[in-house]
């Protein structure tokens, strides 16, 4: 349930939250209201949507999607995909809000359940993910019926071809990702990478030298292109107290 919580005077100069936009950054003071002692809250775009926005025709399920992936590509939020659902968190919530009498989080184990598991599968894998991701690919078809018809046979899918400059690219990531080559592929296309293969790996030299990605927040290879990650300035860590 929401919760009366503290801003610090000094929030508005956080480098790493001006790097977001404005909606982004009101987004992000909004949930600071819905989390509980622990800085763990749901993190389904639906519902955060009623929450959040009551009173915004306008403000759409895909505009909060967007300004949320922005605050998890920032390190503001880290986002898990559990068994009981989308479950978000303040990274350094308890630095910032001094709570009395804090009461236990729910939500915090089932996020741990849901880190372990990733940690499982590839001790190389971010932990934080991609809400529209999440949001697009949790719901699946339900079976067929034992009446009904025959699936058909999946059809073959022919491997793409990947240019050189694209497989030094995904190379550059794979210690990180091991996912998403495809969308990488539709991506590089798409922003026209081929004609500034330079400019596209400097920018990821310098990403990889950021805080962002050494603290295992990097987003994915396809988002940071579509976004033309290449193009950000360094970001350089605040220090002191800063969120």
């Amino acid at each position: 349930m929401p919760r009366i919580r503290s801003i610090k005077p000094e929030m508005p100069h956080d480098e790493r939250l001006a790097k977001v936009s404005r909606e982004a950054r009101y987004t992000w003071v909004l949930c600071i209201t819905q989390a509980d002692d622990e800085g763990y809250f749901r993190g389904c775009p639906r519902t955060l949507l009623g929450n959040l926005y009551p009173h915004d025709e306008d403000v759409t399920e895909s505009k909060l999607v967007r300004w949320l992936d922005e605050l998890l590509g920032a390190g503001m939020l880290q986002c898990f995909d559990t068994a009981d659902g989308i479950i978000a968190l303040f990274p350094k919530w308890k630095k910032h809000q001094k709570i009395d009498h804090p009461s236990k989080s729910f939500l915090a184990a089932l996020s741990r359940d849901a880190r372990e598991t990733f940690a499982r599968h590839s001790r190389r894998e971010s932990r934080v993910l991609s809400l529209e991701s999440l949001t697009e690919s949790t719901h699946l078809l339900a079976d067929a019926s034992a009446n009904g018809p025959e699936p058909r046979p999946a059809k073959k899918r022919t491997a793409p071809d990947y240019p050189p400059e694209v497989l030094a690219f995904w190379q550059a990531y794979a210690s990180r990702r091991r996912r998403g080559k495809p969308d990488v592929l539709r991506q590089w296309k798409a922003q026209g990478c081929s004609a500034i293969v330079p400019e596209v790996m400097a920018g990821l030299e310098r990403y990889r030298a950021s805080d962002q990605w050494r603290d295992g927040f990097e987003v994915e290879p396809a988002r940071w292109l579509k976004r033309r990650g290449w193009e950000d300035e360094p970001v350089v860590s605040a220090g002191g107290d800063g969120w």
